[in-house]
């Protein structure tokens, strides 16, 4: 199988990364327009049990602050468990199938699926509603930017031979209306020349949480019970990013749910949103273009998004140590 932007297979990097692990992490900051693989992050976990002190301690060497993490790590102690039972679920309803996670939101989930399934394909697929609005997204007519949007694909493992092969894929992520997905089976079906019909049926979309939209090849993974003491006590960062007890009132529907999708929406990014799609070591991938990074990660309630690669680089090793049976 060949490898993808994320992914590399455990035998690759022992020697690799034997001689200096901080170093590595370094060169992982250094990147700062490519989110930092999660298989080679396995394998630093693994074989030198990094955890997020050895990101501060690799972001402090490149002169980057060390962010506050006492909030996130708070919620992240309840999210682990909750996104991780949402993974095992969507795992054993699509056994098998090609799993198209959406960045950058879904990370989380990827490294989840990925660290525990090592075995499965999976993919993150940059999908940023900004990505669509200009570049070879945005005009796919000319054959130079068909044949560069048919290797973006192609990168994160949707091929023309899969699709038309009738291969199983599933779209996961957050949340919550589809937009992101409903543009790329619409890419799919134009850059692969396939039914949209058909595209529809072979890559379902399993969210978080659904608002909005009912459809069969659109819903929830799993729902989750709660009460409101739980959410208070335990996800009061997600539950402001919510926007508190009163607006669950005004939703309705799975409270934890939607207050997970946002808790997840509102930890720190690596990078941007993805703006481009270019080519890079051979393979076409998505960037952002935007370097801009926040000044603190306090969630307001008009300020979700987030940008600080310690910060997320952080999160991103603790998901994987906890994958792995290590304590947060």
């Amino acid at each position: 199988m060949n490898e993808r932007p994320g992914v590399m297979r455990p035998s690759n990097f022992r020697t690799e990364f034997s001689r200096n692990p901080q170093q590595e992490l370094s060169n992982m900051l250094s990147r700062w327009d490519q989110r930092p693989n999660t298989a080679a992050l396995i394998g630093l976990v693994k074989s030198h049990d990094i955890s997020a002190q050895s990101v501060a301690f690799a972001g402090k060497s490149l002169g980057l602050k060390t962010p506050d993490m006492g909030e996130i790590f708070f919620d992240l102690k309840t999210m682990l468990p909750l996104i991780n039972q949402l993974v095992d679920s969507v795992a054993t309803q699509h056994n098998g199938a090609n799993m198209v996670f959406l960045g950058r939101d879904a990370g989380i989930m990827y490294d989840l699926y990925s660290t525990k399934f090592p075995n499965q394909r999976a993919s993150l697929l940059p999908a940023s509603s900004s990505i669509w609005k200009s570049g070879p997204l945005k005009d796919t007519t000319s054959d130079a930017n068909r044949t560069l949007v048919r290797r973006f694909l192609e990168t994160y493992g949707v091929t023309e031979d899969a699709v038309r092969a009738g291969e199983q894929f599933v779209v996961v992520d957050g949340g919550f209306i589809g937009n992101s997905g409903r543009r790329i089976r619409t890419l799919i079906s134009k850059m692969f020349d396939v039914p949209i019909d058909s595209v529809i049926k072979q890559f379902p979309m399993r969210f978080i949480d659904v608002k909005g939209y009912s459809e069969p090849n659109l819903t929830s993974i799993a729902q989750l019970p709660y009460s409101n003491s739980q959410l208070v006590e335990m996800l009061p960062r997600a539950l402001s990013a919510a926007g508190g007890l009163d607006m669950l009132k005004v939703i309705g529907g799975a409270g934890l749910n939607y207050v997970l999708a946002m808790g997840i929406e509102s930890l720190p990014n690596f990078h941007a949103p993805f703006t481009d799609i270019i080519e890079r070591d051979g393979k076409v991938i998505g960037v952002p273009t935007d370097h801009t990074l926040s000044q603190d990660l306090s969630v307001t309630e008009d300020t979700r998004n987030f940008v600080d690669p310690v910060a997320a680089l952080m999160v991103q090793v603790e998901t994987i140590r906890f994958a792995l049976g290590l304590n947060l």
